[in-house]
């Protein structure tokens, strides 16, 4: 039977994955201080459950903390994983969005919100894309404290937004969101930006010369997983 890619999302009860995070924002074209921390997504063994579809979920715990390994755990927030045989999707502040369809095919679209009903057509309202499948992807991490490190994973997928692209060719704006999934290991990097290139003042977009005027960016880096 052909590999539908769903070690690509594995999901199980007992495991977590600690990110590395780093958010910019600028504000009047200058960058704020950039704030750094860590997030770790934790799934109990006892949150795995099933549904009122008979699928099966698993509630996973975001906990927070400054980048340094005294530092005590802070609770952030908690989402839904949804497993089916076609798709993983995520529930957050009770909306779905659809992470992962099966089979993974380079090239194939989806719609994100296929699932909530602003969603639009599901068949024309294609927001979301499998790129670079199978390929291998470095990624170098450094914490507080700790030397840093390159982890080199030898099959991964990229998800990228594709809703996005359309508003992204536009001289005054530019949105993206673009995650990276690895074979049995999940997600390994996210990263979103949001941001505007036209000052109220003068609507005058400057988009071609890299000057952000407002904005916001999130990076988050794998660092650690395991059960």
């Amino acid at each position: 039977m052909p590999d539908a890619g769903k070690d690509y999302y594995p999901l199980e009860a007992g495991t977590y994955r600690i990110y590395n995070v780093t958010d910019s924002t600028y504000r009047q074209h200058i960058l704020q201080p950039v704030e750094r921390y860590q997030i770790r997504e934790s799934i109990a063994a006892t949150d795995a459950f099933t549904d009122a579809a008979g699928n099966k979920a698993y509630r996973v715990v975001r906990s927070r903390r400054i980048p340094a390994v005294s530092m005590n755990w802070e609770a952030d927030s908690v989402y839904v994983l949804t497993g089916t045989s076609q798709t993983v999707s995520l529930v957050r502040n009770n909306r779905r969005t659809v992470e992962l369809i099966f089979p993974v095919r380079e090239g194939r679209t989806w719609n994100m919100h296929a699932f909530t009903s602003s969603g639009g057509d599901t068949i024309t309202n294609q927001n979301r894309v499998f790129r670079n499948l199978g390929q291998s992807f470095s990624l170098t991490t450094a914490t507080t404290g700790v030397p840093a490190v390159t982890k080199v994973y030898p099959e991964t997928v990229t998800v990228d937004d594709t809703g996005d692209e359309h508003t992204a060719n536009d001289a005054c704006y530019l949105r993206t969101y673009r995650q990276i999934f690895a074979k049995g290991v999940g997600p390994v990097l996210r990263y979103r930006r949001n941001f505007s290139y036209a000052p109220p003042t003068t609507g005058t977009c400057e988009r071609s010369t890299g000057r952000v005027f407002f904005g916001t960016s999130r990076h988050e880096a794998l660092v650690e997983y395991g059960r």
